[in-house]
């Protein structure tokens, strides 16, 4: 018999890193939407620094859940192989040196199926029919905007010390 595996909600640390920077994106989008190859900020990807002196390597966008990765993880993410996310590169205008990628999951898998013990603060946990996951490193439920990564994505992160990510049990 296989263990179910572990996962983890991913964010970028609320609240950042001490002077941290956020950056702001130049164009109006729906911030209530997961990000994907088709959004207006993949054409259009200037950004500027919304507060903060610090570069770290989750850079959250300051009107939303999103952000940006730094090249340095992009790269480690891609050597290793890790499914279920995609970016597209962004300019920071005034900081052509910071190499930033927007980041988002790309798989999905089936509805939160405890959400009524999670709303009533019965579980923190949450579960999901596995038989709907495919595998993938990355993944959001449908119908939520959670970024989910397996127990390898938390290990590499901390290996590679990364900056400004919060994980939580899923």
């Amino acid at each position: 018999m296989t263990s179910q595996p572990t996962f983890y909600i991913l964010n970028s640390k609320i609240p950042p890193v001490r002077s941290s920077v956020k950056i702001a994106a130049s164009i109006e989008y729906d911030s209530l939407v997961h990000l994907s190859s088709d959004s207006p900020l993949a054409n259009k990807n200037q950004f500027t620094v919304a507060k903060g002196k610090k570069w770290v390597d989750l850079l959250p966008f300051a009107d939303s859940f999103h952000f940006a990765i730094s090249e340095r993880l992009k790269l480690a993410l891609e050597e290793k192989g890790f499914t279920g996310w995609a970016c597209f590169p962004i300019e920071i205008i005034d900081h052509p040196d910071q190499h930033y990628f927007a980041f988002y999951p790309r798989a999905t898998v089936g509805p939160i199926t405890n959400l009524a013990a999670i709303n009533a603060y019965e579980t923190e946990r949450h579960t999901f029919d596995l038989a709907t996951w495919h595998g993938s490193n990355f993944f959001t439920n449908a119908e939520t905007l959670l970024i989910i990564a397996t127990e390898e994505v938390k290990t590499l992160f901390g290996q590679m010390k990364v900056t400004n990510a919060e994980w939580t049990r899923y």
